[in-house]
């Protein structure tokens, strides 16, 4: 465990605030997570800090889902932006504290997705287990997260950041929550350094628009082309999805 002090849910939620909003304009990028993540999903999906609902969007595209969040601010965004969209329901949930979700379907939800979430919490394995409840057997948890502790920065720790993963770290924090069946693989090589050389040594905020702007306009459709058909071996952030099992 690494000892950090990484920002309180407040001053992260604060900080989090210009990141979400340049991350709404990466479409690019956010449409390519979303192509890594679709053949594992199945509905109704329960997506965990759904921010902005940049995601939800896109994935409420295939299956019914109900975006959840803890910050006030986000869940006021995501209730505006959803108004009268039927395949979109917003909900206050607390995934530390657990428990069945407001609407969960009887039989569970099909999948659970966090992207760039699980990294905020001190005990990943516990929401892990939580999820575990709410997602029916057979159905899948996805996670996507920023990998490599060499890439851990001021920026990590002032938008909250316990850790950054890697493939082995993941699947033993699936391994240690009781979830079977982990399929594991790293994204973005190219952002690896990007991320190394602007925010690592740099020192700069990767929330400007130009850096975000031209990184989703002139990398990621090259990067979506590669990574689609092969998987790297290592880069900025790592995919990873684990099975609920039926026993």
């Amino acid at each position: 465990m690494n000892k950090r002090n990484p920002a309180g849910f407040s001053e992260a939620d604060e900080n989090l605030a210009e990141m979400l909003d340049s991350l709404s304009g990466a479409s690019n990028y956010l449409e390519f997570i979303v192509e890594l993540m679709s053949p594992h999903l199945s509905g109704p999906i329960l997506e965990i800090g759904s921010g902005l609902g940049d995601l939800t969007g896109r994935l409420s595209t295939q299956h019914p889902v109900t975006a959840t969040d803890v910050s006030e601010r986000c869940l006021d965004h995501l209730t505006a932006q959803f108004e009268g969209d039927d395949s979109v329901s917003v909900k206050r949930y607390d995934a530390i504290a657990g428990g069945p979700v407001e609407g969960q379907p009887p039989e569970g939800f099909g999948s659970a997705v966090m992207s760039n979430v699980l990294e905020h919490f001190a005990d990943d394995v516990a929401v892990l287990s939580q999820l575990r409840q709410v997602v029916r057997p057979g159905g899948t948890i996805v996670v996507f997260v920023p990998a490599f502790e060499a890439l851990y920065g001021d920026f990590d720790q002032k938008i909250g950041h316990h850790r950054r993963y890697t493939k082995r770290r993941l699947e033993k924090s699936f391994e240690a929550s009781g979830l079977a069946d982990s399929e594991l693989r790293y994204v973005n090589l190219p952002g690896w350094f990007a991320w190394l050389l602007t925010v690592r040594l740099m020192g700069m905020t990767p929330t400007g628009d130009g850096l975000v702007g031209a990184y989703d306009r002139f990398v990621i459709p090259l990067v979506r082309a590669v990574e689609t058909r092969v998987s790297p071996p290592f880069g900025q952030s790592v995919l990873g999805i684990a099975t609920v099992p039926s026993t």
